[in-house]
């Protein structure tokens, strides 16, 4: 039976934790870039915004804590754009800049999560690839009348918005794994096609 060190354990979990939190964040400034573009006046962009810096500084000095060596590489967040801000993910850097700042168990620790998180997304674009391209044969086949057929197309335009959501996710978790290390003819965490969006290549 292979040797644990016990006393690693409380790091490797709080490298996790760490990592973890920042994907929230990657996520939030994700969202709140697709709610601008969508509607940039949107009264609640700027608590929004006001929240989204509080937490960024919140987790700045976390990382901070955790790899001293960040604090001279962090600039100020700008309150007007923090969906833009610097996030300093592992997948960020090159191998020999993680080595130096002393990011590879946080980048082992993002391997990990990122993985799953691909993972999720593929099998959710399929589920939904799938449910647009068995609505889109309904509609050719059932759908009689402008009402019936405007409210199908409706209902395809959600899906759409939907599928690119979610594969732009992917593609972020995709192009982060590939910085470290992933290769690039993993099955697992393939590159999308444009038919695997459209329902024309299976995704599994």
């Amino acid at each position: 039976m292979a040797n644990i060190n016990l006393n690693a354990i409380p790091t490797l979990w709080e490298d996790f934790e760490l990592v973890y939190a920042v994907l929230a964040i990657e996520k939030e400034q994700a969202q709140l870039r697709e709610m601008l573009v969508n509607n940039p006046l949107d009264s609640a962009s700027g608590r929004l915004r006001a929240c989204l810096a509080q937490k960024l500084q919140d987790l700045r000095a976390r990382q901070v804590q955790r790899t001293p060596a960040l604090e001279s590489l962090m600039d100020d967040i700008n309150g007007d754009t923090p969906e833009d801000a610097r996030l300093f993910l592992p997948s960020q850097y090159q191998a020999i800049q993680r080595q130096e700042l002393g990011l590879q168990a946080l980048a082992h620790a993002e391997y990990v999560l990122r993985v799953g998180r691909a993972e999720d997304r593929l099998y959710a674009l399929a589920l939904l690839t799938r449910a647009g391209a068995t609505l889109k044969q309904r509609r050719n086949q059932t759908a009689e009348g402008f009402l019936a057929v405007s409210k199908m197309q409706r209902q395809m335009d959600s899906y759409g918005r939907r599928i690119r959501a979610i594969a732009a996710a992917y593609n972020v978790h995709r192009s982060a794994l590939l910085q470290l290390g992933l290769p690039a003819n993993n099955v697992k965490v393939k590159r999308l096609r444009r038919g695997h969006l459209s329902g024309a290549l299976a995704i599994f």
